[in-house]
């Protein structure tokens, strides 16, 4: 079937390329050749790199198809839980987790209590399981054994959006898109309204620095922050 339609698609695709269907996908790749005579050492030097075009599409075809055929380990819960007025308690419960194709486990038997409106630091050297603590509260990863809770609800049973609404997160690696800084600062809430995104700026302490900028919010921050 795929051979027949690559064959009836290669009789109404242009003379100089060449058409084919790799994974259900048609690839359509211009050789680029003319009608008219060439040089044929041109020719053949064109169509190496055309095939290697080809042999480059066909692998980034392959891999499209591998992430869209995995399925996901972490799904949605049925759960909306409110969050309290006064904050939302936490509890690791022996949790453990290794990460696929490690030989030890990033944590192992971790109990954990911080009660509502607490603050808690949790320090320790690099590879001792601070960031793994933060992802398995975040569910972008599920603990191998044990469970955690907030406010009694285990992490599974919320919705996933839900979750991640009432958890902010600030990493070491922040990342700045190309664009302006309001569109930067509103990215989790694309709706936010001037006053909201003037009071996230108030909270991260960028007020002040934003107002020094001659376009302000409209600033263009580049790559990573490259123009600021």
């Amino acid at each position: 079937m795929q051979a027949d339609f690559a064959c009836l698609l290669s009789q109404l695709a242009p003379h100089d390329s060449a058409c084919f269907v790799e994974r259900n996908v048609l690839i359509v790749t211009s050789l680029g050749l003319g009608r008219g005579r060439k040089d044929r050492l041109r020719q053949f030097g064109r169509f190496a790199q055309v095939s290697r075009q080809l042999a480059d599409t066909i692998a980034s075809t392959r891999r499209l198809h591998a992430v869209n055929a995995e399925q996901p380990t972490v799904r949605d819960g049925p759960l909306r839980p409110p969050a309290p007025a006064g904050g939302s308690a936490i509890r690791f419960t022996n949790v453990g987790f290794l990460y696929p194709g490690a030989r030890r486990p990033a944590l192992d038997g971790v109990a954990l209590d911080i009660p509502a409106g607490a603050t808690a630091a949790i320090v320790g050297p690099s590879g001792a399981g601070k960031t793994t603590l933060a992802n398995l509260l975040l569910r972008f990863w599920d603990p191998a054994e044990g469970h955690i809770l907030i406010d009694g609800v285990d992490l599974p049973e919320f919705e996933l959006d839900h979750l991640r609404r009432r958890i902010s997160l600030v990493s070491q690696d922040t990342y700045l898109f190309n664009d302006t800084l309001r569109a930067n600062v509103a990215l989790a809430r694309p709706d936010a309204d001037e006053a909201a995104i003037r009071h996230a700026l108030e909270q991260a302490a960028l007020a002040d620095f934003v107002a020094s900028l001659p376009e302000g919010l409209d600033t263009k921050v580049g790559e990573r922050g490259v123009q600021l």
